[in-house]
């Protein structure tokens, strides 16, 4: 099983951001502390998890590296009173640049045997664009610092089809991190969420978003440069070098079970799936009892396997799942991949989506919605 907690607390709030998020120097530590130990303590009794082993841990943010290495000493003392922490967990720590508090040393002392670091792009101007609050040399220390500090497992974010962004600065930004001596690559086309400042800026002839032709064109050079330097392409947004796909990722494409604490945090225990408040005070005031809660039946948990399942370069078994599930199923793929022959295809009993097919994948993803109750 996995661990996801999450941390809000931020230096300051990205004009494209839309997490639960809340402004570091106005953040009570201790109180933040004690309910998201009490939820801990909470979740663990109601889903029965004492003694569960944990073969990931994942701290998610805001921006976790704002809280000092005691506090994640603190944290995993109280985890290690409930459960196992297997000797090969994966535990990730979320970082950006000038916004780490501690030495990374310190931070890998505590438990932490790798690193997601907010990069988003190695050009100050789009830096700006973006509101980020650290400089293309900030990001470089940032990740040789962790480096030197004993993390062997690094990942970067990178963010693309954003207002002033071109194919040729975003190809130098792939091609810079390609340079680096990190494991991982996470890319994140620019959503603009509803409320935010980047919707109200983007309205506006001052910043203009790439048109669909240079979005796509973005996607493609960015599969294709990263392909080159030996990252595979696992995951619609993820990248990695051999044996370094995160674990984390990889369990809930896998509708793998996961608890997860702290504000605006979504946890899956099958069949039960929840939601935290995403407001920091409404969620402290009462971590579980502000929380909402549904049954994920098992025809759903299904039909979630396959549409995950095909966001992923190991795609879906599809003799495994009429197992699993006691379901006919594959006459129905067979004439899925007749429809769509060149995005579907079926090797030994695996299906699997081309990677190239991804980015548009709805509309072959909604033939699995109602698939279970009518076959």
């Amino acid at each position: 099983m996995h661990l996801y907690i999450h941390i809000p607390f931020c230096a300051s709030k990205c004009i494209y951001c839309d997490f639960t998020v809340q402004l570091n120097k106005y953040g009570n530590h201790k109180v933040f502390e004690e309910s998201l130990f009490n939820e801990l303590d909470e979740r663990v009794k109601h889903f029965e998890l004492k003694g569960t082993t944990l073969d990931g841990i994942y701290i998610g943010g805001g921006t976790p590296s704002l809280l000092p290495a005691a506090f994640y000493h603190r944290l995993f003392q109280r985890i290690q009173h409930h459960c196992r922490i297997a000797p090969t967990a994966e535990v990730t720590l979320e970082a950006n640049p000038n916004a780490v508090t501690d030495a990374p040393a310190a931070y890998r002392a505590a438990g932490f045997n790798r690193v997601s670091i907010g990069i988003q792009s190695l050009d100050d101007a789009e830096l700006k664009t973006l509101s980020r609050n650290h400089s293309q040399q900030a990001a470089l220390q940032c990740i040789n610092d962790f480096i030197h500090g004993g993390f062997s497992n690094v990942s970067v974010d990178l963010m693309y089809g954003f207002p002033h962004q071109t194919l040729a600065s975003w190809q130098k930004t792939l091609d810079g991190a390609c340079t680096l001596p990190i494991q991982h690559i996470s890319l994140y086309g620019l959503q603009v969420e509803p409320g935010t400042p980047m919707e109200t800026l983007v309205s506006t002839p001052a910043y203009p978003m790439p048109n669909d032709d240079t979005y796509g064109d973005m996607k493609a050079a960015a599969a294709q440069t990263l392909a080159n330097h030996g990252y595979t392409h696992y995951e619609v947004s993820n990248f990695a070098k051999p044996g370094y796909h995160s674990r984390h990722n990889t369990n809930t494409w896998q509708q793998g079970n996961f608890l997860a604490i702290g504000p605006g945090a979504h946890g899956h225990l099958h069949p039960h799936r929840y939601a935290n408040s995403s407001t920091v005070a409404h969620w402290q005031a009462n971590p579980i009892g502000n929380s909402t809660a549904q049954t994920v039946s098992t025809m759903e948990r299904l039909e979630n396997t396959l549409i995950f399942g095909l966001r992923t370069h190991t795609g879906v078994n599809i003799p495994q799942l009429e197992a699993d599930y006691q379901k006919s199923l594959m006459p129905f793929m067979i004439d899925l991949v007749k429809q769509y022959p060149q995005a579907l295809r079926m090797d030994n009993g695996t299906l699997t989506l081309h990677p190239s097919y991804w980015p548009v994948s709805n509309t072959i993803l909604s033939h699995f919605i109602g698939l279970a109750d009518s076959v």
